[in-house]
């Protein structure tokens, strides 16, 4: 079975002319295979990315991301903490 996207591809492939299918098929050909062996540095950037470990560092928080870091307040809920409600539960 076809998916959809292949059956519009194919209508918008039947509007162009020779030239341009010629053009067309040439930089498919150049893309490059989802099954091609990648470099050394890809494969490991892409383990590593499984593991969830970023090769990049993040960009700089902005002021407005500093500024609702700082005015954060956690909420206050009826009756001690719940580290002293796990302690007092496991004696």
């Amino acid at each position: 079975m076809v998916s959809q996207n292949v059956n519009n591809l194919l209508q918008q492939a039947n509007l162009l002319s020779s030239a341009e299918l010629e053009q067309f098929f040439e930089l498919l050909k150049a893309q490059p295979s989802h099954d091609a062996p990648q470099s050394p540095e890809l494969e490991l950037a892409a383990k590593l990315a499984k593991k969830g470990i970023k090769l990049t560092v993040p960009p700089h928080p902005t002021q407005t991301e500093i500024a609702r870091f700082k005015a954060w307040k956690p909420i206050k809920l009826p009756g001690g903490s719940l580290s002293d409600d796990l302690i007092r539960d496991r004696r």
